[in-house]
């Protein structure tokens, strides 16, 4: 019986053919923020991951400081603090760290990034030009040139890509998406990754459609897979856990509904985008029995070479892919009595640490 347990918990199925887990084994390779550490988190969904294997986390609801972790998990300092002052922040909504170990982080609205050393003292502000600074900056990354990407959103629904030259100060558009404006919990963001030669691969919140724009910012190439039936928002989807982790409906469902027109009345086909190892994940909106969701893999000439499937969130990719590891939020859920009860605008459980988890070598090595 438990021979048979671990090989249903550890396969999913989708129209009857199985595709393998993303992951081997049922228990993370590495923890960040947990007994071990001594630090906790109450909500934990966004994270940075530095190239030297460091790893960076803070409170999304009380942020108090930033934590740095070695690759394997063990706690090493805090840096910053909540504040107003040189080197404080109100929050932190995303960063990148450059070649030299230094991270940048911004709380999303500010007119700067701020440029912290690798050890977490603070150096200087970078300011953002007037075009960046006007919106809301939602993820960052450095190529191995240093050259800074940057993805924002403004006030009018726009999802804007810029490449930003840190020596000069300047920043260029890259790539915008205009959609409908988005309501409430009803928001998609696109995800972008970067490949070894500094090419940027930017995911469509609406199609499959991946682009990919050169290291100057020229299109490069584009993927575009018609797949139709693409899912739309009903009223089961506002179907959400509440602070007991009861099943409840969002309150104002219906007149959210009501404002959501063409594109913006669909899931998403495609919501991110990882590279790694030569290889090019893409995790659809399609989901299995068990509510993970189908991550089409492609190698770099975008010949699809098999597919696999684990836990993420739809509105905004929580997974990153780097070193042949899985690093996502503890939204793992397995209760399938429970999941089939909510929609798909919601975690499936509180994402209070970040987890390691190595990539299938059955897909890693099909490359």
């Amino acid at each position: 019986m438990a021979l048979i347990l671990i090989l249903c918990l550890w396969n999913c199925s989708k129209a009857r053919t199985a595709v393998p887990s993303l992951i081997d084994g049922a228990n993370p390779l590495y923890v960040y923020g947990s007994e071990r550490s001594g630090r906790y988190y109450k909500l934990m969904t966004h994270y940075i991951l530095g190239k030297s294997g460091r790893v960076y986390l803070w409170d999304g609801l009380n942020f108090n400081h930033v934590d740095v972790y070695d690759e394997e998990g063990s706690f090493l300092f805090q840096f910053s603090r909540f504040g107003q002052g040189p080197g404080d922040l109100q929050g932190v909504a995303g960063g990148a760290v450059d070649s030299r170990g230094d991270i940048w982080l911004t709380d999303g609205r500010q007119k700067s990034m701020k440029i912290f050393s690798r050890d977490g003292t603070y150096q200087r502000d970078w300011p953002l030009p007037s075009d960046v600074a006007k919106s809301y900056i939602c993820k960052a990354a450095f190529d191995g040139d240093d050259v800074l990407y940057i993805m924002s959103t403004d006030g009018e629904g726009r999802v804007i890509f810029f490449r930003c030259d840190t020596k000069s100060g300047r920043c260029r558009t890259v790539y915008s998406e205009a959609r409908q404006p988005c309501s409430s919990i009803v928001r998609f963001l696109p995800d972008f990754a970067l490949d070894g030669d500094g090419n940027l691969y930017v995911t469509d919140s609406f199609d499959y459609r991946l682009h990919v724009f050169d290291k100057e910012g020229n299109s490069l190439k584009q993927l575009d897979v018609r797949k139709g039936g693409r899912k739309r928002i009903v009223d089961r989807d506002f179907d959400i856990f509440d602070i007991d982790f009861k099943v409840s409906r969002f309150s104002d469902y219906k007149n959210i509904l009501a404002r959501l027109t063409g594109p913006s009345r669909f899931f998403p086909e495609i919501f991110g985008v990882d590279i790694d190892g030569g290889l090019i994940y893409i995790w659809t909106s399609e989901r299995d029995d068990k509510a993970r969701y189908i991550i089409d893999v492609y190698d770099r000439d975008f010949k699809r070479i098999g597919q696999a499937c684990y836990f993420n969130m739809v509105r905004e990719n929580a997974a990153r892919i780097m070193g042949g590891k899985l690093y996502i939020p503890s939204i793992e859920n397995y209760d399938t009595n429970l999941t089939r009860k909510v929609g798909l605008l919601i975690y499936l459980n509180f994402p209070e640490r970040l987890n390691a988890y190595p990539i299938a070598k059955e897909i890693r090595e099909r490359r």
